[in-house]
């Protein structure tokens, strides 16, 4: 099977104020159409692995290939576009546009790439259907829940159809309930061909529903069972 993900012999620290290393050697390879999950607890690097996996953050040593491409070498520029077709990004903290409405945010990545309007509106509305929002489309994102937001954040970063999408604690702000859902959802996105990261400290949730895990430990990647 053809790998979605590779990184070989990563190394990554931050100089703030002094130096700590986040990963050192680490070495991970994860399949087209796989849903891996990132484990360990805050401060341990998993926000690290997504921005560096998406080429937001550069690692200081070691390669990392993305769909064959070594973003390593990429300019910012390229990256940037890389990521526009090919990545979807889902954070914590939803970052849903304020002053858009839930329709608008999910536009946003299909004008970046060039849809025309209707094209974009036509499936903006397809993924809100999807992911049962399709009624709250012209609503504010402060007027949504916790947990609506996040599925508007979710259904911004697939629209688009990446082959990849990379979560970082997407559940770390939500209930229970809600929590479940958003993992639903992405099993759900993931029987549809899409490599998903989901990088949580809600072990024993991921773990019903990834189909590896590892955690972050010794500034390296350890298999554990799921």
């Amino acid at each position: 099977m053809d790998r979605a993900i590779v990184w070989d012999s990563v190394k990554k620290s931050y100089a703030s104020p002094h130096r700590i290393t986040i990963f050192s050697d680490a070495s991970i390879e994860v399949l087209k159409g796989e849903f891996v999950g990132i484990f360990g607890p805050s401060g341990v690097g998993k926000t690290t692995m997504i921005l560096l996996t998406a080429g937001i953050l550069n690692p200081d040593r070691g390669k990392i290939y993305v769909l064959g491409r070594d973003i390593t070498e990429m300019s910012r520029d390229e990256l940037a576009l890389f990521r526009r077709k090919h990545i979807g990004i889902v954070f914590q903290f939803f970052n849903l546009i304020p002053m858009l409405t839930v329709l608008e945010n999910v536009l946003l990545p299909l004008e970046l790439n060039g849809f025309s309007r209707n094209e974009a509106i036509r499936r903006a509305k397809e993924i809100l259907s999807y992911v049962g929002l399709l009624r709250k489309a012209d609503m504010m994102p402060s007027r949504l829940s916790g947990g609506e937001q996040q599925r508007i954040a979710i259904a911004r970063a697939v629209v688009h159809n990446p082959q990849i999408v990379l979560a970082d604690e997407p559940t770390g702000n939500l209930d229970e309930e809600n929590k479940e859902s958003i993992f639903e959802l992405f099993r759900d996105l993931n029987k549809e061909g899409i490599t998903i990261i989901v990088a949580t400290h809600d072990v024993e949730l991921a773990r019903r529903y990834v189909h590896r895990g590892y955690h972050i430990r010794g500034h390296k990647f350890n298999p554990v069972g799921v």
